[in-house]
This record gives C-alpha cells, structure tokens and sequence, in this order.
C-alpha cells in the first residue's frame, strides 16, 4: 500500500531533484508525513473508533517514521547531500522491509502452531465419525442463504446466487445477448459503443461534462494502460497495447537509449529507434491478433499487465513532470516560495491517495491496516522517496556533495513533523497501544497548527 499511493511522491521528487529543485522536495515530503501521519491518522481513529495495535508492529512502523523523519532534518542541517546519506536511507528502508517480513514469517509460523492441536482433534473426531457441528450452529444461516451443514449448492445454484454480484458473468451475457458467434470488427465497435452510450446517458449533467473533458486522455490512456478486468477487455484497445505500450513502458530508459537515436543509416537518411520498434511491435500485433477473443481475455493478458504497470509509472513520471512545471510558475507568478509550495499543494495533491484508501480501509473495519499505512506511507516516502533521488545525483556529481538552501519554512515544517510523531507514538504507548479519540484529535489539530506556522512564515 505505502508502495502504491507513494509512486507519485517518488516521481515528483525525480523531477525536483533533476530541476535543481531539491529543497522543494524536503518542504514536500514534511507536508506529506504531517498530512498522513497526523490528519489522515487522525480520521481512521474518528471513523473506526478507538483501535488496539500490536505493540510490535507500532514500535517496528513508529520507530522507523521517527528515524526516516530524523535522518532527513539531519541533511537540512548539514545542508549538504553525500552519497553516503542516499545508501543510509536505502539501507534502512531495505531493513525495515526485511524485519516486517521475518516477523510476518514468525507470527504465521506461531499461528500455524496454535491451531494445529485444533486441526489434529478435528480430524480425530472426523475419523470417529463425531459431527464437526454442533446442534447449535445446525439451524444457523449462511451468508447465501442456506442452512450450515447442508449439501454445498450445485453449480446451477452458485451461478444463479453470484450472477448479480459477479460483473465479469454479467459481461459475458452481454455479450452473448449481443452477439452469441464470436463478433466481427464492426459487430464489436457495435456493441462497445452502445454500451458507452447507455452509461453516459445515465450520468448527471456534471460527469458528462468532465468525460467529455477527458474522453482524449482517457483514449491516449486506454491505448498505452491494458486494463487487466475481464469486464473493461476491448479486443479494439488490446491490439493498439500491444502496438503502442511497449513504446510507451520502454521510454522510461530514455535517458540511457533515446528513442530517436539512429536506428539504421543508409546515406544521408537514417531511421530512429521510435519507427524500429514501431514497425516491429506492429508486427507482432498483427500475428497475435488472431488468437485474441473480443468476448475474453487473451492468455497473454500477463504480459499486457506487466507491460501496462510500467506504462502507469510513465504517466505518473509525465504528471509530475508537468505538475513541477506548473508550480514553478505559479511561484514565479504569486511571487510564492516554491519550498511552501511543496509543503502544502504538493503535499495535499500527493496525499489524496493516502486519504481516500486509508479512509476506505477504516470505513471496511480495517482501520488497524489503515493505522501502519498512515506510519509506512511517510517512512517510504522519506527513505526511498527521497533516497532514489538523492542517489541518482550525488552519483552524477561524485565526489562533490549536492548543496542545500533551506528556507525556515523547511526547518521549522521539519522540527513540527518529528516533534508531532514523537508525541503522537508516546501518546499511543502510554495508552496501551491504543490509538484514541484524544490522539486522534491532537494530530488534527498539530497538522492545523503546522500548516498555520507555514502560512505566517511565508507572509
């Protein structure tokens, strides 16, 4: 999850390390840790209502954010960058990873343990011919309906029971009401585009106009990013993937084999790299074709996913490429620091992730994996988020240090972030490893007052 939401954090802080903009990053990555660790935190605990944690895993998420949170103050005072700095930040996140999973290990390990006495008497009494159910839990409902400890429901019954709630079966029956044969080019541009226009017509006046907005992008997207659900497959969209996602994945090496290099010279002429993979991914578009179902997924689809992941984080790279763009300017105009900049609209536009699957974890009473996103995220966010691209520049200006102008807005965002932590993990030790309505609200109002000190501190 930290991995997932902080793609885009990663990205932003690329481009700031790659602008010249480095300190931006550190206002950026101090707003995010407050947001998340504080505002977001806060919300899942007045959502979910107060939560117990294991004690082990809060120390291992807290003690790692405080460390992570410490080790980038460290480099604001130091106010240089070594390489050395960047292999610590990789370092620790590459151990925290390696303790989270041998304890991961170790509790499965326990947990198969307990229940083994449990599984050998159930066994014992099934070879006894004992009922593995009480009289209790015989009159007892299921959660489809039937009685525990009937007769498993025949297959006719299961795909009557699911056929509502099942989309990918929904589809297919779509399509079979459509076209029972399997379906030519034009039949299929038939049928999608029918179905886009019945879900347009029953959306309010508001969404129609925001898809009209975006219908380009969402065309350009559909054409580099396979969708991997069997409900969204498009045999239309599956071929331009194959012809135009490759090129799309392969241009994040950019930098290390440009595409317009020169492929093949011949005279004066020459051909690019771009038309070679071009012509050869066109190729084997028009060879795999065939073999794909415009009512199925292809056995392929793997290689789409694989393919259409790394297509994600292009357009995750060319956002904030053009996010950093835009907030340059806007400082430029406003006459704003681009380092509050960072701290809060970079911040928030990052974060929203972070909020909405967090939030959503909480509403579906997971609010106890919610609680170690809201420390993981920031601790990701300050180890590799900034770590990558530290290494990355200090290995382009080895053995010179990258220098650093912090702005107090920076110092001060980064003082409130590691004091708000410190307070917030005592606050849940001294209560038991219990996250409480009064911790909850003290991180509210600690991400408030932050945001207020950077406010006046810029003014």
């Amino acid at each position: 999850l930290p991995i997932g939401v902080g793609a885009a954090d990663l990205f932003t802080y690329f481009v700031a390390f790659s602008e010249g903009e480095t300190e931006i990053s550190f206002g950026a990555v101090f707003g995010a840790t407050g947001f998340v660790s504080a505002l977001v935190m806060g919300c899942v605990v007045l959502i979910a209502g107060p939560t117990q944690v294991a004690p082990h895993n809060f120390v291992r998420n807290a003690g790692t954010l405080t460390i992570s949170a410490l080790l980038a103050v460290m480099l604001l005072l130091l106010r240089k960058i070594y390489l050395w700095n960047a292999l610590v930040n990789i370092s620790v996140y590459a151990c925290f990873v390696a303790v989270a999973l041998l304890m991961s290990r170790g509790q499965a390990a326990l947990h198969g343990q307990e229940s083994e006495p449990e599984l050998q008497e159930g066994m014992k009494e099934e070879a006894e011919g004992k009922p593995l159910l009480n009289d209790s839990a015989k009159g007892q409902e299921s959660a489809d309906g039937r009685a525990i400890g009937d007769a498993p429901a025949t297959e006719e019954e299961h795909e009557a029971h699911h056929k509502v709630t099942d989309e990918s079966l929904a589809f297919r029956n779509e399509w079979d009401a459509f076209s029972a044969a399997e379906p030519t080019l034009r039949t299929a541009a038939t049928f999608h585009l029918q179905k886009w226009r019945s879900e347009f017509t029953e959306k309010s006046i508001t969404v129609k106009a925001l898809t009209i907005i975006f219908f380009p992008i969402t065309i350009l997207r559909r054409m580099t990013i396979p969708s991997p659900k069997s409900t969204e497959w498009n045999k239309i969209f599956g071929t331009l993937n194959l012809i135009f996602s490759p090129i799309v994945a392969l241009s994040l090496i950019g930098d290390l084999v440009p595409l317009d290099a020169p492929l093949l010279a011949v005279g004066p002429l020459s051909i690019p790299l771009l038309a070679g993979l071009l012509l050869q991914t066109i190729l084997t578009a028009s060879l795999l074709v065939r073999k794909m179902s415009y009512k199925h997924l292809p056995t392929f689809q793997w290689f789409l996913s694989v393919v259409g992941f790394w297509c994600c984080i292009r357009w995750l790279s060319m956002a904030a490429e053009e996010l950093m763009f835009c907030l340059a300017s806007l400082g430029t105009i406003a006459a704003i620091p681009g380092q509050f900049l960072g701290a809060t609209v970079i911040a928030w536009g990052n974060s929203i992730g972070d909020f909405v699957a967090n939030v959503a974890l909480a509403k579906n009473g997971n609010a106890q994996i919610a609680l170690a996103a809201c420390f993981a995220s920031p601790a990701f966010n300050l180890l590799v988020g900034l770590g990558l691209p530290m290494l990355k520049t200090t290995i382009s200006s080895f053995p010179h240090p990258i220098p650093l102008e912090p702005e107090r807005t920076v110092l001060v965002a980064g003082g409130i972030t590691v004091g708000m932590i410190a307070i917030i993990s005592g606050a849940v030790v001294f209560s038991g490893f219990q996250f409480t309505r009064k911790v909850a609200i003290f991180g509210i109002a600690a991400y408030t007052i932050q945001t207020v000190v950077n406010v006046v501190l810029t003014l």
